[in-house]
């Protein structure tokens, strides 16, 4: 009986050796993610943020193991694709030409392109009009006007001096503000009638000034509204529609780069987001342009009062995790996601991160 047992007991050992009878535990999904916050942070044991969030209730919902692997956009895009990384997770909008190489998930937040601006960008049309009213080329227009309308009064005034006293009194102080109201209002063919030369020189004079006051006229007209249209064209970007004549800045290697491309805009591209708004800061450009609550986020963190957010959105979409063609976790990930934004819980996760919506 003692051998018989022996001999059981060494049956057991090497069938467990051979692993027969084991279940293999599955290695953990690879997740590529990009930092985009308020979306993906980096945190004090890896990342954190509203899109992470999401992918740790939905790895618990599904019973997924998985581990973070932190990288660039490209990467994420070419290593989903490549089935180098088992599922992609950041700020990733659904485009044609993504989802051409990948299988994307149903939306999980929807956002759009938004536009930032220097706060004295953001003005309303009629304070930026009352503001541009004092820019240096204004004052230097009227500053001209009134100098010429001062030599045309004093001439007037001394032509007419000793033989019109009534209307062009004999002191310099009185007689040159006669000459030069006589110079304004023939100017801009008032004609009130209350000052006229009588004197031959005088009326030559006004003569000329009447024709030549046309000339004037034009030229100041234009001055003004060239001062106006440059100063409107640099602080007036009110929607994207000014953008085309506006100096833009655009995230490099971004899905945005394309769609201001193909709306005509041409745009200067910047390694980060950061470095963007802290350009705009500087007037080295006139607006921003990226995904409307990343920008949001950073206007708020980082340049309070410096900076604005215009209201406006465009081109809306929506953010999704990318997986590789065909992934059999398309599915049971897009029940997870409908389950979970629809939860008071993620309402209230939303707001933590981005605050109230607008």
């Amino acid at each position: 009986m003692r051998s018989k047992h022996l001999f059981g007991l060494a049956f057991v050992l090497w069938f467990a050796a051979l692993g027969y009878g084991q279940t293999e535990t599955p290695e953990p999904l690879i997740v590529a993610t990009k930092l985009a916050e308020p979306f993906v942070m980096e945190g004090p044991e890896g990342p954190v943020g509203l899109s992470i969030d999401l992918w740790n209730a939905i790895a618990e919902d599904l019973g997924l193991s998985f581990e973070y692997r932190l990288t660039s956009l490209d990467d994420l895009i070419d290593g989903v694709a490549t089935e180098r990384y088992d599922a992609g997770i950041a700020a990733i909008s659904v485009t044609p030409d993504r989802e051409s190489v990948l299988d994307m998930t149903h939306g999980y937040y929807t956002d759009g392109l938004g536009i930032a601006v220097a706060s004295g960008g953001a003005r309303s049309p009629w304070l930026s009009v009352l503001n541009n009213f004092f820019t240096l080329g204004f004052l230097t227009a009227v500053g001209a006007l009134t100098l010429l309308l001062m030599g045309v009064g004093i001439a007037m005034w001394l032509v007419e001096r000793k033989r019109n006293t009534e209307e062009f009194r004999s002191r310099p102080t009185k007689g040159i503000g006669d000459g030069f109201w006589f110079a304004a209002v023939t100017m801009t063919t008032v004609g009130y009638g209350d000052k006229s030369p009588r004197t031959l020189p005088g009326r030559a004079m006004a003569l000329v000034w009447m024709f030549a006051s046309i000339i004037v006229i034009s030229a100041f007209t234009g001055a003004i509204a060239s001062s106006l249209t440059a100063a409107q064209i640099s602080t007036g970007v009110r929607g994207p529609e000014d953008l085309r004549t506006a100096r833009t800045g655009v995230l490099a290697d971004s899905a945005t780069v394309g769609i201001l491309k193909d709306r005509g805009v041409s745009a200067k591209a910047f390694g980060s987001v950061q470095e963007g708004l802290e350009a705009l800061a500087d007037d080295q450009i006139d607006a921003f342009v990226h995904d409307w609550s990343i920008l949001r986020y950073r206007v708020t963190e980082d340049h309070p009062g410096e900076l604005w957010m215009l209201d406006s959105r465009f081109n809306v979409g929506s953010f999704a995790i990318a997986l590789p063609p065909g992934s059999a976790l398309r599915e049971p990930i897009n029940r997870a996601i409908l389950e979970i934004t629809r939860s008071p819980v993620w309402q209230r996760t939303v707001e933590r991160y981005l605050g109230p919506t607008p």
